[in-house]
């Protein structure tokens, strides 16, 4: 390892604050410094980046797709600017990676289909790009959005997210805090309100959540699960967070909601279908989602355009994909964090991305 890949952490710098310096996820930074269970003045971080093909991008066959006539071109990227090169010259146009701050990768509506779980590569997907047409202005937002094969957008995705972090680092910019702009559009399309059957949680009441909070997560299940009972199968405060005892608790139990209060109280979780049993939550399930109810309730459903995983050892409970994790806990359930995940297309779910776990509850639904 060279010695570039190696941060010596300086005091008061926390893993966010590293993982951006270095356009890094915190996952990938977690992953790749094991031994590292809190950042100390001095220690010696490995921020190696994952590797990236220095293969030019080909141009893309592609439309820009938010406009009542879509407008067919090539969309390719340089050092400074996205290039979309309209068969039409007038309608071309170059987006400045100065302003750039997010972007979200997802089926075409043609594509979509609620009963396959697949990925294909040739699948026709849709990237939507969000950059601030004057940088220093958070007031002046532009949102645009392309199409093209899922495989070729991916790639166009990872190399546009690394070449924007080092120009935007080379010119010293800092991007506006846009969190409440992101939080807002991010949130999954609303699903419509279903109604559902009068909840049954068999004798026990969350400590987290009202009945209408319940219910508006209810709401966001596929129609199998909707009106299954809510059985209590683990209790952080009552249960302890030894992972010996959590594995005892929720072994055997199959579709499962995993509720979170951080230190700041905000409300957090996940639904999994193949449930939080370590030996049997990574049978994928495209019924899977993560939730927030930081500012207020949003689901956020697998955007079937990259992998996503499950995964429940001794040293870390984590659900995430595409590079970074939507929820990542420690094996003593205590310092977490909640990063932007492209596998779900989900913002941080908290008001801060590292958190401390107060209490945690795991229901079963059957």
């Amino acid at each position: 390892m060279e010695e570039i890949d190696i941060h010596v952490a300086q005091e008061g710098e926390t893993l966010p604050v590293i993982a951006a310096k270095y356009g890094l996820s915190i996952l990938w930074l977690t992953q790749n410094n094991p031994r590292l269970a809190e950042i100390r003045t001095g220690d010696r971080i490995n921020v190696a980046k994952p590797y990236l093909s220095n293969e030019p991008l080909s141009p893309i066959d592609s439309q820009i797709f938010d406009r009542i006539v879509p407008v067919d071109g090539f969309l390719t990227l340089n050092d400074h600017y996205i290039v979309f090169e309209s068969n039409e010259d007038e309608d071309s146009m170059r987006i400045n990676l100065h302003g750039y701050f997010d972007s979200e990768l997802v089926l075409h509506p043609c594509e979509s289909n609620e009963c396959d779980n697949s990925l294909k590569d040739d699948s026709l997907a849709l990237i939507t790009v969000h950059y601030l047409d004057i940088p220093d202005d958070p007031t002046s937002i532009e949102i645009i959005t392309f199409t093209g094969k899922l495989k070729e957008l991916r790639r166009f995705r990872e190399k546009l997210e690394n070449i924007a972090h080092v120009y935007q680092t080379d010119i010293g910019y800092t991007i506006p805090d846009l969190m409440t702009y992101i939080q807002s559009t991010r949130r999954s399309k609303q699903q419509a309100h279903f109604k559902v059957s009068k909840l049954d949680m068999c004798g026990e009441s969350s400590k987290l959540l009202s009945t209408k909070e319940i219910n508006l997560i209810r709401e966001s299940f596929s129609a199998r699960y909707r009106s299954c009972k809510w059985h209590l199968c683990f209790r952080l405060s009552r249960d302890g967070s030894s992972y010996t005892q959590f594995t005892h608790q929720v072994k055997g139990r199959d579709s499962s909601v995993m509720i979170i209060k951080t230190h700041k109280g905000d409300i957090i979780g996940a639904f999994s279908a193949s449930g939080f049993n370590p030996e049997t939550c990574s049978v994928f399930s495209g019924e899977t989602f993560v939730f927030t109810f930081y500012p207020s309730y949003s689901a956020f459903k697998w955007a079937k355009t990259t992998q996503f995983y499950i995964s429940i050892t001794s040293d870390e409970l984590m659900i995430g994909g595409g590079g970074g994790a939507a929820i990542w806990l420690d094996g003593q359930f205590l310092s977490s964090f909640s990063e932007k995940c492209n596998a779900f297309n989900s913002p941080p779910l908290a008001s801060s991305v590292q958190f401390n776990v107060v209490e945690m509850e795991i229901w079963e639904i059957k």
